[in-house]
């Protein structure tokens, strides 16, 4: 759905990506907040009868929430850290004649909005990994054993590895490095090769523990989504970058040309 309404906006169907956008914000939403209510009005018993769909349902409201706190926490480091887009040309946009189109005179999170999305998903993934693997949080242990091997080795790889993708993208915002300079394309390959690497020890894993049967309930789900994404991962952030990149310049040149012909009207 991403993908589509950046595709609409760069073919300059805006109206029809801002109304599909909108569309899909607004029945996750309903969606999440019906499963929010059902939780919570049905928590007393929720664990009586534990099963993969309740637990499911558990942790979407969880990472829900974990998507929340990531979009604050990077707020709050976007304006003590400075973080730059690394997407777009800042300097670029800097130097047209539209000043309503720099940084400082509007919502400097408009020139951040691809790096938002990407701090949030691996910041969310990273803390739920976390809870889910290592806490407590809703009664979680006492839903199967967690033992070391196969469930917390695992856990403890996509831990890691979560850690390390945000850090490094984290520098990266610092430092603004375009992901089509020398540097940006050098340190996504080794991302890129680091990834696969986790990807292919924690599959490796997960067939030798026998895909975590017996395991607790909520690390079976956990670990079986995040091995899907993990191998989704790669060309997912591959084409929603190299897209966005391209609708930002098109965005940035309409942009240029209808400063220019507002300015032609006046005179």
């Amino acid at each position: 759905m991403i993908l589509l309404v950046i595709e609409l906006k760069r073919w300059k169907c805006f109206l029809t990506g801002q109304a599909l956008q909108s569309l899909f914000i607004t029945i996750s939403m309903f969606i999440f907040s019906y499963v929010i209510y059902v939780v919570k009005m049905n928590f007393g018993t929720w664990n009586y009868e534990m099963n993969f769909i309740r637990a499911w349902l558990l942790i979407e409201v969880m990472y829900f929430f974990n998507w929340i706190i990531s979009g604050i926490v990077f707020l709050i480091l976007s304006k003590l850290v400075k973080f730059h887009p690394i997407v777009s040309d800042e300097a670029e946009t800097e130097n047209d004649e539209d000043v309503w189109n720099d940084r400082q005179t509007q919502d400097f999170v408009v020139h951040l909005k691809t790096e938002f999305f990407h701090f949030c998903y691996m910041c969310s993934l990273f803390t739920q990994t976390c809870i889910i693997g290592f806490s407590e949080f809703y009664f979680i242990g006492i839903f199967g054993p967690r033992d070391f091997t196969p469930t917390k080795r695992i856990i403890a790889v996509i831990t890691l590895h979560r850690f390390w993708t945000l850090f490094s993208q984290l520098v990266a915002f610092h430092k603004g490095e375009h992901v089509r300079s020398n540097q940006g394309f050098l340190k996504t390959m080794i991302t890129l090769i680091v990834h696969v690497g986790a990807t292919v020890l924690t599959i490796y894993w997960y067939q030798q523990g026998k895909m975590l049967k017996g395991q607790n309930i909520y690390c079976q789900l956990w670990i079986k989504m995040i091995l899907v994404a993990m191998c989704l991962e790669p060309f997912f952030f591959i084409i929603r970058t190299f897209v966005t990149k391209k609708f930002n310049e098109a965005a940035h040149k309409a942009g240029i040309e209808n400063f220019k012909r507002v300015a032609e009207l006046e005179a």
